[in-house]
């Protein structure tokens, strides 16, 4: 027996989430300019500041932008209670206070890249974590 019901908004197309729609919605999730500047980071930080072992470093190039995208999901719960972990933890190169002065912002950035240097030894670890979020995210667009 037919079910008469109908379907409005999103439960009207029924569509199943095939591997493409995930891994298309998966690169869409951030605009290309972020995966160029997180893989060009993650060079530099690797060149300067990698370890000995070439298998985790090599890791931790593929992974870092995955890694950003946690810390910036992180980041995106203190906007509202604690604005300067926000500033400090959301990755952009973009200037986010109201504030004009040229020292105050070199701080900053400068706190920023550190703090991302040391996400970047961890990264083995924060880019698994940010990859299976990712993907999530991606299935999630896909429904």
């Amino acid at each position: 027996m037919e079910s008469t019901e109908q379907w409005f908004g999103t439960n009207s197309v029924h569509s199943k989430s095939t591997i493409f729609s995930v891994l298309k919605n998966f690169v869409t999730l951030q605009p290309i300019k972020f995966w160029v500047l997180s893989y060009v980071l993650s060079m530099i930080i690797e060149l300067f500041f990698g370890s000995n072992s070439i298998l985790i470093d090599s890791v931790n190039l593929i992974l870092f932008p995955f890694a950003v995208i946690l810390i910036g999901t992180l980041a995106n719960q203190f906007i509202m209670s604690a604005r300067f972990f926000y500033i400090l933890l959301y990755p952009t190169y973009r200037n986010l206070t109201n504030s004009q002065s040229i020292m105050f912002l070199l701080v900053v950035n400068v706190l920023k890249f550190i703090f991302f240097i040391i996400v970047w030894k961890y990264t083995f670890v924060l880019g698994v974590i940010g990859l299976v979020l990712s993907i999530y995210n991606a299935k999630k667009m896909s429904r």
